[in-house]
């Protein structure tokens, strides 16, 4: 892209989401995790270099993220507990996970315009917002950042015509992105999708060369295990409901629907969702039907993809890195969270966008595309800009919650201490 054009239309789309994610700056702390995360923990009130010990072998709320915890700890000691760094700070990462999302999407298709677009959704839908605002879910941005990061540097690899790729900078990336969250565990099946797109050989052959990977897999897994032994009961969550498999496995299958749809339509979004089984509803019968819904939805996306590569990488891609959020469900009092589609929406929207740009589609929708694209931005742009304000206090963000889904437990638990606070 010698052309300076596209770096120009790449720093507007910057602008817009700064713009969009802005009114987080006049943002608090919430009483859900930045305590436990950040102003109550104690490993930020040790010097450097001393909380380094602290930080690296400590197990925070279920999950080990030093690196999270690291980036908190050098805020604390430049700024004390202002809460406008935080959320400056979670603002500027997000802006570069656009950055390399465009970069990413461009480097795989080789069209600037279908990156641009994948990018500008992915950055200013309103599912986002829960990982920028949040100031805990930090984690969500720098795992992104660094999974993005192996995933360029492996993409590069393959694309300067080595036999084997090298998998020494992917191998780094992915354990500083496990050091930031555990979701980041699914990096070696995303390398794999990316070798199915490059149709790079045999998939024995690919698993093998993945080894170092999977090992790293392992040792994060049974940290992330430890850790979630170590903290079973967080008072602010209440208990966790007991299901049996039967309703587990539809509980996952409806997981997915639920995550497309809001993926497409953005409303009535929530810190908290109940169960279906909490919920009262004409339309509980899709629950029970979202195993043949799925299974539907994979037939007419293979048929579809048959000749478009990008299509089907997006696709294994969304589910790849939602995977580890599916397996929690029923082992988690909120059923499913905003944040969880974080890195999925970059296939997603890779799926989506690559399939409405195919040749075949309908001459209609391609001249209205322009129109129908500014539509959405904008109004993605306008609720997600809202939205951020709802995040502004604990009161306004129970509150909120509490108009939605007033008979949940973790709702009041969260609610009540909130409206007491000075």
């Amino acid at each position: 892209m010698s052309n300076p054009k596209p770096f120009v239309i790449s720093a507007l789309l910057l602008c817009l989401a700064l713009a969009v994610f802005s009114p987080c700056l006049n943002n608090g702390f919430i009483n859900l995790d930045d305590p436990d995360y950040v102003t109550d923990n104690p490993a930020l009130r040790q010097p450097f270099p001393q909380n380094l010990r602290t930080i690296f072998s400590s197990l925070d709320l279920s999950a080990y993220t030093p690196l999270t915890t690291l980036s908190y700890a050098l805020e604390y000691h430049l700024f004390k507990l202002d809460p406008r760094t935080y959320h400056f700070d979670n603002i500027v990462l997000h802006l570069f996970n656009i950055a390399l999302v465009l970069w990413l999407v461009y480097l795989l298709t080789g069209r600037f315009a279908i990156a641009l677009i994948i990018a500008a959704l992915f950055g200013v839908h309103p599912l986002r917002v829960e990982s920028v605002a949040w100031v805990s879910e930090r984690k969500d941005l720098l795992f992104a950042l660094f999974y993005l990061g192996g995933l360029i540097s492996y993409v590069q690899s393959i694309k300067k015509g080595r036999r084997k790729p090298s998998l020494a900078a992917p191998l780094s990336f992915f354990i500083l992105s496990c050091l930031a969250k555990p979701q980041a565990m699914s990096f070696p099946l995303a390398l794999l999708a990316v070798d199915h797109f490059y149709e790079r050989g045999r998939w024995g052959q690919l698993v093998l060369e993945k080894l170092p990977l999977f090992a790293v897999t392992a040792l994060f897994a049974m940290i992330h295990l430890t850790a979630a032994q170590a903290r079973a009961w967080d008072p602010q969550m209440g208990g966790i409901p007991a299901f049996s498999s039967f309703e587990k496995f539809l509980f996952t299958n409806f997981a997915v629907l639920v995550y497309l749809a809001q993926s497409l339509w953005p409303a009535n979004l929530s810190i908290a969702y109940p169960y279906p089984s909490e919920i009262v509803s004409p339309f509980r019968w899709i629950v029970h039907a979202s195993p043949f819904i799925n299974l539907a939805l994979i037939a007419v996306l293979l048929r579809l993809s048959r000749t478009d590569r990008a299509v089907r990488f997006g696709a294994l891609f969304f589910l790849i890195t939602l995977s580890l959020p599916l397996g929690l469900i029923s082992s988690e009092r909120i059923f499913v969270h905003d944040r969880y589609t974080y890195l999925p929406h970059v296939g997603f929207f890779t799926a989506l966008v690559c399939l409405l740009a195919d040749k075949r589609s309908a001459p209609i929708l391609k001249k209205s595309a322009g129109i129908l694209l500014a539509i959405c931005v904008i109004s993605l742009s306008t609720i997600s800009f809202y939205r951020c304000k709802v995040w502004h206090d604990s009161r306004t963000l129970w509150a909120d919650a509490f108009s939605r889904y007033p008979d949940m437990a973790v709702i009041y638990l969260n609610r009540g201490p909130a409206s007491r606070s000075p």
